[in-house]
C-alpha cells in the first residue's frame, strides 16, 4: 500500500503558439522547476481553445497567455485572441496571477491595464537577458521570476483576490490575513511577529468557515432533484464530523455526476470509483489546520508562532484552492426569471461585502419549481450531469438576511437540532444561534436530510 504523504503542487499553464519560444520556455520550465517535479507541474496550450479545455478541468496558479495566438488550431494568428483569453479569465479564474508574455511591445490590452496593476505584462527578451525593471523576461528569467511568485507573493496575491470575491464574511477574514502578507506595497509570504497570532486565528476561522460551507454545500446537492444520494447529516458540526460527512458526501455525488467544477479545487478522486473525492481539501487542508487548532489551544507560546505561521502554508495554499470556487462561482440571492429571455435569470451576487451589489444575468436550467422564490433562499450556478448550467438552491442549508443596522447580507449556515430547535451558525462571526421564524417547509427539509 502506498502510504507516501500527498503534498502541495503548484500548476502553471503557459499558452504559446510559437514552436520555437514553446521549446525554450519547456527546457527553462524543466531547469528551473524540474528538480522538484512533486511541487511544480505545468501544462503548455497551442491556442486559445485548449486553454479554455484545460482551465475546465485544472484549478491553476499561474498563467501565462502569449499575446499573439489563434482561437483554434490552423487559424490566423491575432492579438485580439490573447487579449480576449486574458479577460475572460481575468473574469472566470479569479486566483490564478495572470501575465501576458509576448515579443511585442506595445500591450494589446492597453498601457493603462498595465500601469492600474489589472494586468501585468512581460516582454521577452530577443537577447536572452532578463532586465525586471523593465519587464523584458528571457526564458529562464520568466521560469525564475514564475518560481519566486509563487514561491513568495501566490499566497498575499490569493488572499487579496479572495477579499474582494469571497461571500461576505470570510472575504473580511481574508481581507486581514492579506494586510499581514505584505512587504511594503508588495505581497509577499513574510509574517511581521506582532501580527502572528492574529494571522493564524484568522487563517482557522476561514479554514472553518470554508468547511461548513462545503458541508452545507454537499448536503444541498444530496437532495432528491440533485444528486439524491440518500446520505443523511450528522447531528453533530465539530469539525470531525463535518470532514467525516463529506468524506461519505463528496465521493457519492461525485458517482451521480453533480461535483461539477467544484471537484477541480477540492480533488476529483479517482475517475472510475470516486473514491478519494474532496481529499484535495480534507487531507491537504483541514485535517492539518484542524491539528493546527488543536496545537494552539493545547500548548499555545508566542516562541511556537513562527514556527506554526510556516507549517500553515502549505494547508493554507490547499485551503485557497477550494476557496477559489466560490470566488469563480459565487453564491447568489434574489434569483428571479429574467423579463426580457425565457430560460434566463437574474440574480444579485454575495460577495465581499464591501462593493455594490453586482447583479448577473444567465441561462440555465432549474430541477425545482422557480415560483414565489423566498427571499433568505440562497443560490449557486452549478454544472450538471449533462455539463448544462444549473440552477442550485442551496437553502435551507444556506440562507441570507439583511443585517438591520449596516444593512449589508449575512450568510447563515444550518447546525444542528436540540430539543426541536435548530440551530444556524453565522458566516460573519462564526456564532451559533436558534433560528428562529424558520419555516414549515424549511423545518420539513432539514429532517429529511437528518434522516
Amino acid at each position: 500500500m502506498n502510504t507516501t504523504k500527498p503534498t502541495y503542487q503548484f500548476r502553471i499553464l503557459v499558452v504559446e503558439d510559437q514552436e520555437k519560444w514553446y521549446e525554450s520556455m519547456e527546457e527553462s520550465l524543466q531547469d528551473i522547476l524540474g528538480s522538484e517535479s512533486a511541487r511544480y507541474h505545468w501544462d503548455f496550450a497551442a491556442h486559445a481553445t485548449e486553454a479554455k479545455e484545460k482551465v475546465a478541468t485544472e484549478h491553476y496558479h499561474f498563467i501565462s497567455i502569449d499575446q499573439n495566438m489563434s482561437e483554434r488550431p490552423g487559424e490566423q494568428v491575432f492579438s485580439s485572441a490573447g487579449k480576449s483569453l486574458w479577460e475572460q479569465f481575468a473574469k472566470t479564474q479569479r486566483f490564478p496571477f495572470r501575465i501576458v508574455y509576448t515579443a511585442y511591445e506595445e500591450p494589446a490590452l492597453g498601457a493603462s491595464a498595465v500601469r492600474t496593476g489589472k494586468a501585468e505584462y512581460w516582454t521577452k527578451s530577443m537577447t536572452g537577458r532578463t532586465d525586471r525593471e523593465r519587464s523584458i523576461y528571457s526564458a529562464d528569467g520568466w521560469a525564475e521570476r514564475i518560481k519566486e511568485i509563487l514561491d513568495r507573493e501566490y499566497i498575499g496575491y490569493a488572499l487579496g483576490q479572495a477579499g474582494e470575491f469571497l461571500p461576505p464574511g470570510m472575504a473580511r477574514v481574508a481581507r486581514r490575513m492579506a494586510g499581514s502578507c505584505r512587504v511594503g506595497d508588495s505581497p509577499d509570504f513574510q509574517i511581521p511577529p506582532e501580527k502572528e497570532s492574529g494571522y493564524l486565528k484568522d487563517c482557522l476561522v476561514l479554514w472553518e468557515s470554508a468547511l461548513h460551507l462545503a458541508w452545507a454545500q454537499a448536503m444541498a446537492l444530496t437532495q432528491k432533484q440533485y444528486a439524491d444520494t440518500g446520505v443523511v447529516a450528522t447531528n453533530s458540526e465539530t469539525p470531525t464530523d463535518r470532514e467525516i460527512d463529506l468524506g461519505r458526501l463528496l465521493p457519492e455525488i461525485a458517482k451521480q455526476g453533480w461535483l461539477g467544477a467544484w471537484g477541480k479545487t477540492i480533488g476529483a478522486g479517482d475517475p472510475e470509483t470516486f473514491e478519494g473525492a474532496g481529499n484535495r481539501f480534507l487531507v491537504l487542508a483541514s485535517h492539518p489546520l484542524r491539528q493546527l487548532r488543536d496545537r494552539i489551544s493545547d500548548t499555545f507560546t508566542f516562541d511556537s508562532l513562527q514556527e506554526e505561521v510556516q507549517s500553515s502554508r502549505d494547508p493554507l495554499l490547499a485551503l485557497l484552492d477550494a476557496l477559489a470556487f466560490w470566488a469563480d462561482n459565487p453564491l447568489l440571492s434574489h434569483v428571479d426569471p429574467s423579463e426580457k429571455e425565457k430560460g434566463w435569470w437574474v440574480a444579485e451576487t454575495l460577495q465581499g461585502g464591501e462593493q455594490p451589489v453586482e447583479q448577473m444575468e444567465f441561462d440555465a436550467s432549474a430541477p425545482i419549481e422557480m415560483v414565489h422564490i423566498p427571499e433568505n433562499n440562497v443560490f449557486i450556478l452549478w454544472q450538471g450531469p449533462g455539463k448544462e448550467p444549473t440552477l442550485v438552491n442551496l437553502s435551507p442549508f444556506v440562507t441570507v438576511e439583511t443585517d438591520e443596522n449596516t444593512r449589508r447580507p449575512v450568510l447563515w449556515i444550518i447546525s444542528h437540532h436540540r430539543d426541536g430547535i435548530w440551530y444556524r451558525r453565522s458566516l460573519r462571526d462564526g456564532t451559533v444561534h436558534p433560528w428562529k421564524g424558520i419555516a414549515e417547509k424549511e423545518r420539513k427539509s432539514l429532517e429529511a436530510a437528518w434522516g
